[in-house]
């Protein structure tokens, strides 16, 4: 243990520092870089914390990497055993208990499949809660060498099988019951955008909005309104505070409007998509225009939600400053409010 872990504090401080001075004096470390550096692999960050709500998972990737077809996770491993030792024993099963349990079992009880689990679990999780496709590998250094494993599909796609059966089939923890207090959205809305503090006032709103409010007779204008808190079906336990940028009402209609700054112009906040995430879970592209929508809409619910016999029409507008030219209002369909409800 002590081992491995002179060899990750090395990584980091290379990652983080730049300093090389702990990866020279760890001969596990530098196996690691001489392995990158032959497969023109890129260091991009060490010890990452990631996490999926849904299965109620979380870890910490050892080495990010960029490679030449996009991201590459290195879960690093250390032993005191030789190579010959290493490759001897590593894919051994464990006396007592030669297969693994619940829907593993096709899988020996060795550390191979150990690693190899602990790599998929962190791709699953990439590709789940932030929408990115990597490829994986187990780098294991021994006394006098390194050995190199990639990642085991069928290992992979087994997990991922394992996993999405276990979040269907078991009961929910105990700690994300819901709370009736609190409005909730599905943890696949949640907010894309910055919240980034608008704090308009009557002085600063843009005059396209300002005809816009006085062509509909509106009533008292609400400029960064609290409206209250959500939080999220599968992680109840995350609470975020909602404020709305503009709110108005007339006789009968209820305005909601989201303040966007930006430097993209009319067009490109239509048809320029963002190339991490390009779809959003309501199944729309994810332009600046339609992700502004969905963090609307889910303002919007939170809105309603606290007010259940809400009589009037709503109306949701998004209104983008951008640094050149002048501001713009585009309509948020309604098809973002059922999506989210």
């Amino acid at each position: 243990m002590r081992m491995g872990s002179m060899a990750d504090h090395a990584i980091t401080a290379y990652v983080k520092t730049g300093s090389i001075r702990k990866m020279a004096q760890c001969p596990a470390a530098r196996r690691l870089a001489a392995f990158l550096h032959r497969n023109k692999l890129k260091l991009v960050d060490a010890h990452v914390l990631v996490c999926e709500p849904k299965y109620n998972l979380a870890t910490e990737i050892d080495v990010l990497c960029h490679g030449v077809h996009g991201l590459v996770v290195i879960e690093n491993k250390t032993t005191l055993q030789t190579l010959a030792e290493h490759k001897r024993t590593y894919k051994l099963p464990d006396r007592d208990n030669p297969v693994l349990l619940h829907g593993l079992r096709s899988l020996l009880n060795n550390e191979y499949n150990h690693h190899q689990l602990q790599l998929a679990a962190m791709l699953i999780i990439l590709r789940n809660t932030y929408g990115i496709k990597a490829t994986g590998h187990v780098l294991v250094a021994s006394t006098d060498g390194l050995c190199h494993y990639p990642m085991n599909e069928q290992i992979l796609n087994l997990l991922a099988t394992s996993l999405c059966t276990m979040h269907h089939f078991q009961k929910p923890q105990s700690r994300l019951t819901s709370n009736p207090d609190i409005p909730s959205v599905s943890y696949a809305f949640r907010p894309f955008a910055s919240h980034e503090t608008t704090l308009l006032s009557s002085s600063t709103l843009p005059k396209i909005a300002a005809k816009f409010l006085e062509k509909n007779k509106t009533e008292e204008v609400k400029y960064n309104h609290a409206i209250g808190s959500s939080t999220f079906h599968e992680r109840s336990d995350v609470i975020i505070p909602m404020t709305m940028d503009i709110m108005a009402e007339s006789e009968t209609e209820l305005f909601l409007i989201l303040v966007k700054h930006t430097t993209l112009d009319s067009k490109a906040c239509i048809k320029a998509v963002s190339p991490e995430l390009p779809k959003l879970p309501t199944g729309h592209r994810n332009t600046l225009l339609t992700s502004s929508s969905l963090e609307l809409a889910i303002k919007a619910h939170t809105y309603l939600k606290g007010n259940l016999r809400y009589p009037k029409k709503i109306q949701m507008r998004v209104l983008f400053v951008p640094e050149k030219g002048s501001p713009f209002l585009r309509v948020v369909p309604a098809c973002f409010l059922k999506a989210v409800k």
